[in-house]
């Protein structure tokens, strides 16, 4: 039987290469992420720039499955309008398209990558990255979010718990 530090050590050992472990980028076309793309359990920012105006707007996210699908969905919500509740940024894009800007650039980059959901502390740090990164934000003027984004309690616990579970 192994020793109980052989166990913890290989149990920390895949978790960390687990955690740094990089997808290569598979985008069809120029990614937007810079080869991040494939980047799980992220938090990224969206720079909104209009030529009419100096300094861009300001966005912070998260992703949990891979930024691209995040990304994509954000593309889904700047295309329809039945979306447009989808988040602080779709509802900023829309708020451009009506007063007549289409001619705005979203540059996205990946602020900092962090663990997913532990189950056995009841903790999200992406949710809590997020929040901070928010706090945090220099120049609240030029900043998206709303702030009650950080009063808002996790999603991603949910999917950890029985509450789907339905007996036979």
């Amino acid at each position: 039987m192994e020793n109980i530090e052989k166990i913890i050590k290989s149990h920390n050992t895949k978790i960390i290469k687990g955690h740094q472990q990089r997808l290569p980028c598979n985008c069809r076309e120029a990614c937007r992420l810079d080869g991040e793309c494939r980047t799980k359990n992220a938090v990224y920012k969206a720079e909104v720039s209009i030529p009419q105006e100096e300094l861009p707007m300001n966005y912070i996210g998260i992703s949990e499955p891979e930024t691209k699908a995040r990304l994509s969905n954000h593309y889904k919500a700047f295309n329809d309008r039945k979306y447009i509740k989808d988040s602080a940024l779709t509802e900023y894009i829309w708020e451009l398209k009506d007063r007549g800007i289409t001619d705005y650039t979203i540059k996205w980059s990946i602020i900092r990558k962090v663990p997913k959901f532990n189950k056995s502390r009841g903790l999200c740090n992406l949710c809590i990255a997020e929040k901070l990164e928010i706090s945090n934000f220099k120049d609240r003027d030029k900043l998206i979010n709303i702030q009650l984004q950080i009063a808002t309690h996790c999603l991603h616990w949910r999917k950890h718990t029985l509450g789907k579970f339905q007996p036979k």
